[in-house]
C-alpha cells in the first residue's frame, strides 16, 4: 500500500491509497475493480473477465475505487524486448487530480522487476 496526496492548485484535494494486483489474484480488489467497470459501463462481461486477468494496479479514495490499471505483458522478437500494454481508467470525480499520471507511474515502479 502507498498513500500519496493530490494537489490542486496547491491544496490537497484528496488522498489516493495505491494498491498493487499484479498476480495477486486478490478476490476483494478484483471484485471491486469489476463493480467499478461495470458502474462506468466501460466493458462487456467478457472484456471485464479479461481486464480482471490483467489487473495491475488500484487507486482508492475514501475506501471507494477512484482509479484502476491493468496491463499486458508480452514479448515482442523483433526487437527481443519484453513490452507491456498498459492502461489506465480513472473516474470522472478524479480526473482533474493527476490520478492518472499518479497511477501510471505507481504501476510502472512495481513492475519494473519484470
Amino acid at each position: 500500500m502507498f498513500i500519496v496526496d493530490a494537489l490542486s492548485s496547491g491544496s490537497v484535494v484528496a488522498e489516493f491509497d495505491f494498491r498493487f494486483a499484479w498476480e495477486r489474484r486478490d478476490a476483494a480488489m478484483e471484485r471491486d475493480a469489476q463493480a467499478f467497470w461495470r458502474a462506468l459501463g466501460a466493458f462487456g462481461p467478457e472484456q471485464v473477465a479479461e481486464r480482471t486477468s490483467e489487473l495491475c494496479a488500484m487507486a482508492y479514495a475514501d475506501g471507494e475505487v477512484a482509479g484502476v490499471s491493468t496491463v499486458r505483458l508480452f514479448e515482442f522478437r523483433p526487437l527481443r524486448a519484453r513490452l507491456a500494454f498498459y492502461r489506465t481508467m480513472v473516474a470522472s470525480g478524479f480526473r482533474q487530480q493527476q490520478l492518472a499520471s499518479l497511477l501510471c507511474v505507481y504501476s510502472r515502479d512495481q513492475l519494473r522487476g519484470w
